[in-house]
């Protein structure tokens, strides 16, 4: 599926259609076999884009990303999130 040339990647329905395919049931667990193993968990994605990141060298492309990590840490959203729930 990866590839490097744009035109040779797969578009995202065949991508939603692989994932469908992937995520079904077997044969042999049912949906209700299913929903009983699962425990639905929220999560949030932060996705980011660091100006001239490929251009960086590895040391500094590391630092970039500590960085961006001590900031978002430093959030008080995710100072919230972090607290055990009581």
């Amino acid at each position: 599926m990866l590839a490097f040339e744009p035109a040779a990647r797969p578009g995202i329905q065949d991508l939603a259609a692989e994932l469908r395919r992937c995520s079904a049931p077997t044969e042999i667990e049912t949906a209700a076999d299913v929903q009983k193993e699962i425990q639905l968990e929220i999560a949030h994605v932060l996705f980011i884009d660091i100006v001239g990141y490929s251009k960086l060298s590895i040391n500094e492309q590391h630092s970039a990303v500590d960085e961006l990590t001590q900031i978002v840490r430093a959030t008080s959203n995710f100072k919230k999130v972090r607290q055990p729930i009581v």
